[in-house]
């Protein structure tokens, strides 16, 4: 949203029409983003939000992540943007932030398993002061600068166990996983201990009847 509202996208091939000004490439390329969204596109829908990050420096995606979260504010508020009603404001499940506090005090690694772009995740861990291992949706970069092309395996649904098993263990399976969307519902499954943020109607009715862990 932030990139669209201030017409920042860089490639221009980022949609196959063309369009005349920034504005309604910005336009097109939001639209775009939500009616993957809306038409339940999920594997397309994150790929597409980090295919957008084309053409910036890693450095580029840090600091307008933190103009980002500056402007987002804490304050949760409903506001339109071309149109569309959309959410402002980002701010922290302190359930989670207590849960993250506690495996530290027992030694137990974490990881971040998010099928958004990591370099952006990246930059707000740092912002929210959040210390931890992550994996997350990579582009490749050429020559400084991100592409289209995204590193395999991408952590969305499915392959967020295969990408488990890639960067973290093969065989040992997740003490616990921690969920709040259907995206995460293969490596709750995955793990020993299942745990499931309410957010996401569908997955929370499913978790209290499979008895996992509802925060």
């Amino acid at each position: 949203m932030y990139l669209a509202r201030n017409k920042l996208f860089k490639d221009p091939n980022l949609l196959p029409e063309k369009f005349i000004d920034a504005e309604s490439y910005s336009h097109a390329v939001f639209f775009h983003y939500h009616e993957l969204l809306d038409e339940e596109k999920i594997w397309e829908a994150y790929q597409f939000c980090t295919k957008i990050l084309s053409g910036f420096t890693p450095a580029e995606v840090a600091d307008i992540t933190k103009k980002a979260l500056e402007f987002e504010g804490t304050g949760i508020k409903e506001e339109e943007l071309f149109g569309k009603k959309v959410q402002r404001g980002i701010v922290l499940r302190q359930s989670v932030v207590e849960l993250l506090k506690i495996t530290d005090e027992l030694g137990i690694k974490k990881w971040i398993v998010t099928s958004s772009p990591e370099l952006v995740v990246k930059a707000a861990m740092e912002y929210f002061n959040i210390q931890t291992n992550l994996i997350g949706v990579s582009n490749i970069l050429k020559n400084g600068l991100l592409t289209q092309e995204l590193k395999t395996p991408i952590p969305i649904r499915e392959d967020k166990v295969t990408a488990i098993k890639e960067y973290i263990d093969p065989k040992e399976t997740p003490i616990m996983a921690v969920g709040d969307s259907m995206n995460d519902l293969w490596m709750l499954e995955y793990a020993q201990l299942k745990v499931v943020v309410k957010k996401n109607e569908k997955l929370v009715s499913l978790a209290q009847g499979r008895g996992w862990e509802v925060l």
